[in-house]
């Protein structure tokens, strides 16, 4: 399975341009690790060296588990959906993983609802609304500002 196929599952399918797929995983900032791992030779050509990328099998990719979960979020950017579920998302990741991620949450899923469990504390900040529950049961509501 291809890179290109892995991004697009659950997405808009054939809408979405090469440069669109480059464009979220450069968001969550794998785009420069993929093209440090999978291309091997560049004639200079971003489209040539983005392609490549977009080609080869995701297995060629190595990720570590802070970065398998960035792929997913770049996935989650093509995707049209207006409520997207996120656990633990920051679980992996380390801390300056984690400053990005924020930024990409953010800007990247503005419009849409953001269901998300988090445990870090960094994470509640970029939340509207936070509610705390304790043993299946709700024990605290928090609004922004």
């Amino acid at each position: 399975m291809t890179l290109r196929h892995t991004l697009l599952s659950g997405s808009m399918g054939g809408d979405v341009s090469d440069s669109q797929l480059a464009g979220a995983l450069e968001s969550v900032g794998l785009l420069q690790h993929a093209i440090i791992h999978l291309c091997k030779k560049s004639d200079g050509k971003k489209e040539d060296a983005i392609k490549s990328i977009l080609d080869a099998t995701i297995s060629a990719l190595p990720l570590s588990a802070g970065q398998q979960q960035l792929f997913c979020l770049a996935r989650a950017l093509l995707q049209d959906k207006k409520i997207v579920i996120l656990d633990e998302v920051t679980s992996a990741m380390d801390v300056a993983t984690e400053e990005r991620l924020c930024m990409v949450l953010r800007n990247g899923l503005k419009g849409k609802t953001v269901l998300m469990v988090a445990h870090r504390p960094k994470m509640l900040g970029i939340c509207d609304f936070v509610v705390e529950i304790d043993a299946g049961m709700v024990v605290g509501v928090i609004e922004k500002e």
